[in-house]
């Protein structure tokens, strides 16, 4: 499967179109092993070492559209592995925008930093993301891209009124639940937007 055939079916999918126009711009090639380079198109999850993988790019573009990002926001990322995420994160909120990502794992971390390093409005962060980034909080979102067996409510008070919280929900080894949450004035409003999954949330 080459790129081409990979948007195809992105937009057959139901994907928007300024999703896959991101997905065009933002080369999963240059995010996954070099080893694996020819499987870069397959819309398919891929190893990336450390035991972690590179989501499959329905997966991703899904989270995407859900997480309604828009120029000039703030992001959160939790879990940046590859740093491929974050990337298009980094396109979608333009230069006047802000993608904070962290990654547990020192090798992938490094890895990503590098590869991140031409997005001048991405931040790589070293440590665990369980409780959050509370030095640059409120943020208008924040996406979790490994699944806690629950949603920590530190990660709900590090939202922005208005903003939106996507994370895949459920204990390791069993489906999850995509779980995104808006909160408003008043309360946290929750939608399940189906199943995936996820590696675990470390």
């Amino acid at each position: 499967m080459d790129k081409k055939e990979l948007l195809w079916e992105l937009k057959e999918e139901g994907i928007k179109k300024d999703i896959i126009e991101v997905i065009d711009r933002v080369d999963r090639k240059d995010f996954v092993p070099k080893e694996l380079a020819e499987q870069a198109y397959y819309n398919v999850p891929l190893a990336i070492g450390a035991g972690q993988t590179i989501s499959q790019p329905y997966t991703v573009a899904y989270m995407l559209q859900y997480l309604e990002l828009e120029k000039g926001d703030k992001v959160l990322e939790i879990g940046t592995g590859s740093g491929w995420n974050a990337a298009l994160m980094a396109e979608l909120v333009g230069n006047k925008g802000k993608v904070y990502t962290i990654e547990i794992i020192k090798e992938l971390a490094e890895s990503a930093r590098k590869k991140l390093k031409k997005y001048k409005n991405v931040q790589v962060t070293l440590g665990t993301g369980a409780k959050g980034l509370r030095s640059h909080a409120p943020y208008d979102k924040i996406i979790l891209t490994a699944a806690p067996e629950k949603i920590d409510e530190e990660f709900k008070k590090q939202l922005k009124i208005g903003g939106v919280l996507l994370a895949p929900v459920g204990k390791q080894g069993q489906t999850q639940r995509l779980i995104k949450i808006l909160r408003t004035n008043t309360c946290f409003i929750e939608e399940d937007l189906g199943e995936f999954v996820f590696v675990p949330l470390v």
